[in-house]
C-alpha cells in the first residue's frame, strides 16, 4: 500500500456525496447494514433499499444502494441545515473510503477527482487529515481485506460460467446463478439472526456446493 502523508478535507455535511453517487456493496456491507438496522438482508431488497445492477465487465449482478427516482441515498437524513447519514456507524466500504479511491491491484489510495469536484466546500478547508488516521478511524484496513477476498471469490464464480452472459442458454446454470446471488447477498442475516458473526466461510461453502454438486 502506498504511503501518503495527508490531505485537506473537512466534511461540511452538504449531503452532496450521497446524491447521484452509485454505491456498490459487497456481502459484508449488506450483512452489516442489516444487523445494525435489526432487519434481515432480504428485507433490504424487498423494501428496495438495495437493488441490483449489471456489471458489464464481468456480467455479474452487483448489489447497490437504491437511489430511487430522485437519485438520493435512502439513508440520507436532514437535520436543520445539515445532511446526516442514518447508517454512518455501519456505512458501506465505498462510503468509508470517500473521498478517496482504493485500487485493488496497486493497493493504494488516491484522492478521488470526482469527489473533489462534487464536494468542493469540503476540500476548501484548512483542516489537514493524516491518511493513516483516516484509514484507522474508518476501519479501512479490515474493510479492504474483506473486499479483496470478496472480489477474488467473484472471479472464481464467474470463471465457472456463472454470469449473465454464460447462463443465457443454460436453464440449469441460470437457476444456480440466482441461487448463488441469493446466498451471497440476501440470505444472511435471516429474520431471526441478530447476534450472528459474518458467516463468510459458510456462504462460500454453500456457493461452492451449488457450483460443484448441483
Amino acid at each position: 500500500m502506498t504511503e501518503i502523508s495527508n490531505f485537506k478535507f473537512l466534511c461540511k455535511l452538504t449531503g452532496k456525496c450521497c446524491i447521484h453517487n452509485q454505491v456498490i456493496l459487497n456481502s459484508y456491507d449488506i450483512f452489516n447494514i442489516a444487523i445494525n438496522l435489526n432487519v434481515s438482508a432480504k428485507f433490504l431488497f424487498q423494501n428496495k433499499l438495495i437493488t441490483y445492477i449489471i456489471n458489464k465487465n464481468n456480467y455479474w449482478m452487483d448489489p447497490v444502494i437504491n437511489l430511487g427516482k430522485d437519485n438520493v441515498c435512502p439513508f440520507l437524513k436532514t437535520e436543520t441545515q445539515n445532511y446526516l447519514c442514518d447508517i454512518h456507524s455501519h456505512r458501506p466500504t465505498v462510503c468509508r473510503i470517500f473521498p478517496l479511491n482504493y485500487n485493488l491491484e496497486s493497493k493504494d489510495f488516491k484522492i478521488n477527482s470526482v469527489s473533489r469536484e462534487r464536494c468542493l466546500e469540503c476540500f476548501n478547508s484548512d483542516v489537514s487529515i493524516d491518511y493513516s488516521d483516516y484509514i484507522l478511524l474508518s476501519d479501512l484496513d479490515k474493510r479492504i481485506k474483506i473486499e479483496e477476498i470478496y472480489r477474488k471469490f467473484l472471479v472464481e464464480i464467474t470463471s465457472f460460467g456463472y454470469n449473465l452472459k454464460d447462463i443465457v442458454r443454460n436453464d440449469k446454470k441460470k437457476k444456480i446463478f440466482f441461487q448463488i446471488q441469493e446466498t451471497l447477498y440476501e440470505k444472511y442475516p435471516g429474520s431471526m439472526e441478530r447476534n450472528l458473526e459474518f458467516p463468510w466461510d459458510d456462504i462460500k461453502l454453500e456457493i461452492l456446493d451449488l457450483i460443484h454438486f448441483s
